[in-house]
């Protein structure tokens, strides 16, 4: 019985070690983004995401604006900037800039997002 809880200890700590090491792969390393929303055009791939400016001392996240990314091999990544931010609409009443979706059509491009007013 000793045997067989020590190896259930091992084997836990073990995936706690495991998970804890290797699920740290964010796409973007060098700012902070969320809800990455990929689509493919003539080869390369472009990634508008939220970005996130939160510090380690706020209590949640602070997305003040959408970025852009491309790549064409999918390890290399370019940052575009900003590609929106609340001041692009007429209404400018949103908090945060939160959930993003793109969507190709035949001859335009939609950007569907989703935002937090303010209260």
């Amino acid at each position: 019985m000793n045997y067989l809880k020590t190896i259930s200890i091992f084997l836990f700590i073990s995936t706690l070690l495991h998970s804890n090491i290797f699920s740290q792969n964010p796409i973007i390393r060098k700012v902070f983004t969320a809800d990455p929303a990929p689509i493919v055009y003539n080869d390369t791939v472009f990634l508008y995401t939220s970005h996130d400016i939160a510090t380690v001392d706020d209590t949640n996240y602070k997305m003040p604006n959408w970025l852009i990314f491309s790549s064409t091999d999918l390890v290399s990544w370019t940052n575009h900037g900003v590609c929106l931010s609340p001041k692009s609409f007429s209404w400018d009443t949103v908090l945060d800039c939160s959930i993003t979706q793109q969507k190709q059509q035949v001859d335009m491009s939609i950007l569907i997002i989703s935002e937090s007013p303010i209260n």
